[in-house]
Order: C-alpha cells, then sequence, then structure tokens
C-alpha cells in the first residue's frame, strides 16, 4: 500500500473500528459495512438480492473444514437465521479521510 498520488488507486473503507489504512484512504465510514451498502444501494436505485444460505460458496467451504462431532445437535448445523443476518440498523458516521483534504 502507497500512499495516494497520481497513478494510485482511489478506496474507501467501510468499518466499526479505524484501521491501519484509514490515513490514504479517500473515504472512511465508520459503520456496519451491510447497512451502509444496503442505505448506498437504495440511494442508487440498485436492488440487494436476499441472502441465500444453500448458494454461498463460502459457507459450504467453512462446512467442510469445520466437520460437527457426532455429539453436535442438528441446530448447532443449520445455516443462520434471516434475523441474525439481517442488517443492523445502527448510524453510520462518514469521515473524510486526511489523504482526501
Amino acid at each position: 500500500w502507497q500512499q495516494p498520488g497520481r497513478g494510485r488507486k482511489r478506496f474507501a473503507i467501510i468499518n466499526l473500528q479505524p484501521t491501519p489504512k484509514d490515513r490514504v484512504a479517500e473515504l472512511v465510514v465508520r459503520g456496519r459495512a451491510d447497512y451502509v451498502l444496503t442505505q448506498l444501494a437504495a440511494r442508487l436505485g440498485v436492488g440487494v438480492p436476499p441472502y441465500d444460505a444453500t448458494a454461498d460458496a463460502v459457507l459450504r467451504l467453512a462446512r467442510r473444514v469445520r466437520q460437527p462431532s457426532r455429539s453436535a445437535s442438528a441446530a448447532s448445523r443449520r445455516p443462520p437465521s434471516k434475523a441474525a443476518a439481517a442488517p443492523s440498523k445502527a448510524a453510520a458516521t462518514v469521515a473524510p479521510s486526511k489523504a482526501a483534504a
């Protein structure tokens, strides 16, 4: 990672906590990424498809790595509920980075 300048990539960071790259980001947003991106998509008029755990390739790989023990209940192997996957209504704050100033 290098300081922004001529020929350098511009990027934004969406995170709840400060990151080491905040100072070189064009825009820093303090908030939950799912909430911020859902709000951005709504403003842009772009639809966000509902989450489908059965089509989640990362979740499928994680299940292969962590095989449940025989004593584990079936409930512990189920994908997260829609309520657990719903975005938080927590407000996001936007702070311009020092690089953009």
